[in-house]
């Protein structure tokens, strides 16, 4: 008789998710909550873990007796495993890139329009029966504004898109990955240029680059003194890109 391969679970996943592994012959073993000192012990006897984002695979982690093959993220980065440390042991890291694009887009672009026409601040004070504050605080157009995109990968490009072909604004980009091959295909719309640039010349800047030692805390005090006083910056790639002390300063 095959033994079942079990799997580990670190949170909870989706009903929808867990019944996947159920069709799929698989143990299962949940963790009472995401602690090191909890699915540290449990590891020994999974195959692989199924990760979000309740706890990072750390080295110390991985130390803890396994048998791990894989790793396999919920989302779209890794971020929160120690990827060399899972490549010593030889075990895969894998993630599900891109089936979290469209929800992405959509939330940035809630964001963007929210914050122009400023629905925060609209709602609450409609709820308190001010309905003259449409006359105090005039919400802004879209049209003719200039979006700055930090990471213009599967998502960047796409709000860019959305952005520049519904509300005509102006797009600024930048990407030290892509190649002048790629951004070719886009040069009729878009504007690649330096990060300072970006930021002085940007009516709101959307982030969408990966948490890597590159990245981390590239946000700071210097960015933040470039951006124009009346600009937005939206972040809906990782927290760790931003120095969240010197955005509170700024």
């Amino acid at each position: 008789m095959t033994k079942q391969m079990t799997v580990l679970l670190p949170q909870p996943i989706e009903a929808e998710a867990m019944q996947v592994l159920k069709k799929g012959d698989i143990d299962v073993l949940t963790a009472k909550e995401p602690k090191p000192e909890i699915v540290g012990p449990l590891m020994k006897e999974a195959r692989a873990v199924v990760l979000r984002t309740g706890i990072r695979m750390s080295r110390e982690l991985l130390a803890f007796p396994n048998k791990l093959m894989m790793i396999s993220r919920t989302g779209a980065g890794v971020d929160n495993v120690d990827i060399p440390a899972a490549t010593e042991q030889g075990i895969i890291v894998t993630s599900s890139i891109g089936v979290n694009t469209t929800s992405v887009v959509e939330h940035a672009l809630a964001l963007i329009l929210a914050l122009f026409k400023q629905l925060f601040l609209m709602d609450g004070e409609v709820r308190k029966g001010n309905f003259a504050i449409r006359y105090k605080n005039c919400p802004t157009d879209l049209r003719d504004k200039t979006l700055g995109i930090v990471g213009f990968g599967r998502i960047g490009s796409a709000i860019a898109q959305a952005c520049h072909s519904v509300f005509a604004m102006k797009i600024l980009a930048h990407d030290a990955l892509l190649t002048d091959a790629q951004k070719n295909g886009y040069r009729d719309w878009v504007a690649f240029t330096d990060l300072p640039d970006l930021c002085r010349r940007s009516d709101c800047i959307s982030i969408h680059t990966p948490l890597t030692r590159e990245t981390e805390k590239m946000f700071d005090s210097r960015f933040f003194s470039g951006m124009k006083k009346t600009a937005f910056i939206i972040n809906t790639s990782r927290g760790g890109v931003i120095n969240e002390a010197d955005l509170i300063e700024a």
